[in-house]
């Protein structure tokens, strides 16, 4: 059996390009062990699934209740030791991820680093990466351990920003100037993420407006929330001639925004299976996004800052502020 020297933690198709990217010499090789959600496809050897039950957060753990989450994570617990007994681990293995918040991740953590030797690198993923601790963060974190351990079994981080777990030995990122607060035990990198650019068919002769949706079950939205929206924008963008692109989160289903064509025509639901940085931001007279790593990328890019605007998902009933923004463009 092969000695599995690098373990990459795969939640999104950014993950997979930018690691890929990274790691070019041995990420499609035998000698790395991808696991990866059930959504993402990867062609090559030794890639194992998981579904959408081991895909939560940490604010979803306490939302769901502790008999459950404990349920949970026992399952995911026993889905590991299966995956490290099954293969055979280098001692020094490299664990490669894109987030640190995640219990699925954590809890891979904890186990390889019970049982191993490991490095533990993270590879930017977006702005959670530059966000700036707040008072409440440091008791949140001792909150977290305590809570963690007394009802789970299982001493759960409070990771903000992200990057923040101690076990943490290496971060890769786009811009290392940004970083709020460097830690002393940790080694910085900076990397240059570069793709090629998709070409858009059907953009608007008048106006072309690009929304990032986002996975509603992280928020405890209802997907009937998420398409009234939507619909009420598209109403709008009647009557100033516009055409609205919609780019679904990799965990959303594209099923779901099918109902819209009933009543719409001046709409395009894009892949949610590509990366929002293959998107030419240019073509674009507006962008909208639901607080997504993506803008990272999209200033980046040069698109002026005063087109790009942010919307809470909390917030996503209040339509008034988006049909105001939307009114400065292309008359009314």
């Amino acid at each position: 059996m092969t000695k599995i020297n690098y373990i990459f933690l795969i939640q999104t198709p950014f993950h997979v390009e930018s690691m890929s990217y990274i790691y070019k010499s041995v990420f499609y090789n035998k000698e790395s062990l991808i696991i990866c959600h059930e959504r993402i496809e990867i062609q090559k050897e030794n890639v194992i699934n998981y579904g959408d039950e081991f895909l939560f957060s940490i604010n979803s753990t306490f939302k769901n209740g502790f008999f459950d989450t404990r349920k949970k994570i026992k399952q995911l617990g026993e889905y590991i030791d299966e995956i490290l007994h099954d293969n055979n681990i280098s001692e020094d293995v490299k664990v490669i991820a894109g987030t640190d918040r995640e219990i699925f991740n954590q809890l891979i953590f904890k186990k390889l680093k019970f049982k191993f030797n490991p490095e533990f690198i993270l590879v930017e993923e977006g702005t959670g990466f530059y966000s700036k601790q707040k008072i409440a963060d440091k008791p949140l974190k001792y909150l977290y351990r305590i809570i963690g351990n007394l009802f789970f079994g299982f001493k759960i981080e409070y990771v903000r920003p992200l990057g923040s777990h101690p076990y943490i030995n290496k971060i890769y990122l786009r811009d290392v100037d940004k970083i709020d607060e460097l830690r002393s035990d940790v080694t910085y990198l900076e990397y240059k993420f570069q793709t090629k650019k998709l070409d858009l068919k059907g953009l608007n002769q008048t106006l072309n407006i690009l929304f990032f949706s986002f996975p509603n079950q992280d928020y405890g939205i209802k997907p009937s929330v998420k398409l009234k929206f939507f619909s009420t924008v598209l109403d709008y963008m009647k009557k100033k001639e516009g055409k609205i692109f919609i780019k679904p989160h990799p965990r959303e289903l594209i099923a779901d925004f099918e109902i819209l064509s009933d009543n719409y025509s001046n709409y395009t639901i894009l892949d949610n299976k590509i990366i929002g940085e293959k998107i030419p931001f240019s073509a674009f007279d507006m962008i909208f996004h639901f607080n997504s790593s993506v803008a990272f990328e999209i200033i980046n890019s040069g698109f002026d800052q005063t087109k790009i605007y942010s919307i809470d998902p909390k917030n996503i009933q209040n339509t008034k502020w988006v049909l105001e923004k939307l009114s400065e463009y292309g008359g009314k």
